[in-house]
């Protein structure tokens, strides 16, 4: 029997520095463990297919938990902001979808139909 080797692929991490953006398709998401803890990736696919992942924030979690993948997103990193109650700092957004684009259903809760799972 012969075996494939696997070869890791790793996208590029998006850098959030004031005013940089990113669009394309929102591709998937994953929990990824980090030696602080827990932590969430998107993936958003560009045109030309190059994917990027972009590390989630609470503002990016709120956004892509509504989000079904397929959607055609836009992300601006504004910059650090501080909350009006409290001062403590935030990662700030301008955020955009295309309702147009977005799937009807997400592709998971297709394969589950399809597959009766």
């Amino acid at each position: 029997m012969s075996y494939t080797k696997y070869e890791t692929k790793r996208n590029d991490t998006w850098e959030r520095k004031e005013g940089a953006s990113v669009e394309g398709v929102y591709a998937r998401k994953r929990t990824v463990t980090t030696e602080n803890g827990e932590s969430t990736l998107y993936t958003i696919e560009k045109k030309g297919g190059k994917e990027i992942d972009l590390w989630g924030t609470k503002m990016l979690d709120d956004f892509f938990t509504n989000m079904v993948i397929g959607t055609d997103v836009q992300i601006k990193y504004i910059g650090k902001k501080k909350t009006a109650k409290g001062g403590k700092t935030y990662h700030d957004y301008e955020l955009g979808y295309n309702k147009d684009t977005a799937p009807a259903k997400d592709v998971v809760d297709v394969a589950k139909e399809t597959f009766d799972m």
